[in-house]
């Protein structure tokens, strides 16, 4: 998915007055942590949780393998900055836009089960 078509958009509607603090997160990495949160039912700071400790979340965000992902009072903030700026309907039209996307290319939604492992050979007195 091109992602970066997002981001235009994002920054039109995340109208931040600050000046000062730290340099801000690529709002893309941000909306993908927000997808996450919508399409598995789990709270900004369990997406916080798993996206710093899995390394395929770490990879769908884009993130190296040493940085780390954006708190959750990032994510909230910024949730709530996009909803109170162009409302709830337009935050909910970004996510639909990236369902009908990926559906047109063939993604099926429905349940889903997510396994981050790395298969190891031990030497266990079975």
């Amino acid at each position: 998915m091109d992602w970066d078509r997002f981001t235009m958009k994002l920054l039109s509607y995340y109208q931040g007055k600050g000046e000062i603090g730290q340099a801000p997160y690529n709002p893309t990495i941000i909306l993908k942590m927000l997808l996450l949160s919508y399409l598995w039912n789990v709270s900004e700071r369990m997406v916080e949780i798993l996206a710093n400790d899995s390394l395929s979340i770490g990879l769908f965000l884009g993130l190296g393998a040493d940085e780390k992902a954006p708190d959750h009072s990032t994510l909230t903030l910024f949730k709530n900055r996009l909803i109170q700026n162009v409302g709830l309907k337009a935050y909910e039209e970004l996510f639909d836009e990236i369902i009908r996307i990926a559906k047109v290319r063939g993604v099926k939604f429905g349940q889903l089960q997510v396994v981050d492992s790395v298969h190891l050979v031990a030497d266990v007195n079975s």
